[in-house]
């Protein structure tokens, strides 16, 4: 094989350079679509070490910010419009912020993450429904209704296997929700932001993670795991649902929210939601009791 070629830790077909963000080389799979960073077994590991130890401490103020817990009301409401307040397990679940805001809605809800410090915390407030481990190593009280992932699915190393168990975690007729960064736009602002020096700065708001995920790479992904898509779309932003009371230094930061919004959500009607050209992605996927027989 080609030296320059990476296998694809998805579908194993050959990837091909696609660029370096972050002192990171990213591959892009042109059969299945994923664009990924290659990982050893010790990146692996330092992974983990990572999300057990360090997350916790990078991004403890940034799970309670407003944005956040607006993402959190968007994710419910969404939801609710295709099932009643059920069971739900949410991976990833950090402080535990989207699990109290589901708790007050009625839902019954649990939460798995690897930060001990993470879970320590949340179990302030969620004692006995949220469990320090990983999703592999999760041994359930029962199945749910509903299993969330709310920006961690880039972040895992094996997107098919996180997917495939968050799927049998699932009772019939249940739902799987994700929210992750939407690579076409990422991409697109990398590749722009890298044509002049005077637009380099729009790099820092370009998102890579361990796996980065286009429409057609979930759409496959759904499917091989057993699950029917029920929707792919633009995701809201967050900032774009500001109250009309917020503050005045909130509001220009709130109307071009809303106006990439806008713009990104338009594409998406034009098309029939095949141009997703948002920031985020929201997907919902239904475990189908006919096609699993």
């Amino acid at each position: 094989m080609n030296p320059n070629l990476i296998p694809c830790p998805y579908c194993c077909s050959p990837g091909h350079p696609k660029f370096v963000y972050a002192g990171k080389n990213y591959f892009h799979c042109h059969r299945c679509d994923l664009i990924f960073s290659p990982l050893s077994k010790e990146d692996v590991e330092a992974s983990i070490r990572h999300y057990r130890d360090c997350y916790y401490d990078a991004s403890a103020d940034d799970q309670l910010s407003p944005p956040r817990l607006e993402i959190h009301e968007k994710i419910l409401d969404l939801l609710e419009k295709a099932r009643e307040p059920g069971t739900l397990l949410d991976v990833g679940c950090g402080r535990g912020a989207f699990l109290r805001a589901a708790a007050r809605r009625g839902w019954a809800a649990q939460g798995i993450d690897p930060s001990l410090d993470s879970i320590r915390e949340a179990a302030t407030v969620l004692k006995g429904c949220v469990f320090c481990t990983t999703l592999n190593d999760f041994d359930p009280p029962g199945i749910y209704e509903v299993v969330t992932m709310i920006n961690v699915l880039d972040h895992l190393p094996d997107v098919r296997q996180a997917v495939t168990r968050a799927a049998a975690l699932l009772q019939d007729g249940g739902f799987l929700y994700l929210r992750v960064p939407n690579t076409l736009f990422h991409t697109s602002v990398f590749r722009l932001a890298s044509s002049a020096r005077i637009l380099w700065p729009l790099r820092r708001f370009c998102i890579f993670h361990q796996c980065s995920l286009t429409p057609r790479f979930l759409r496959g992904l759904i499917h091989d795991a057993g699950l029917t898509t029920m929707t792919i779309k633009n995701a809201p932003l967050a900032g774009g649902y500001r109250s009309r009371g917020a503050d005045a230094a909130s509001r220009p930061a709130a109307v071009l929210d809303r106006s990439v919004y806008a713009v990104a959500r338009l594409g998406e009607i034009i098309s029939r939601g095949w141009i997703l050209i948002g920031p985020s992605l929201e997907v919902l996927a239904a475990k189908d009791t006919d096609r699993n027989r």
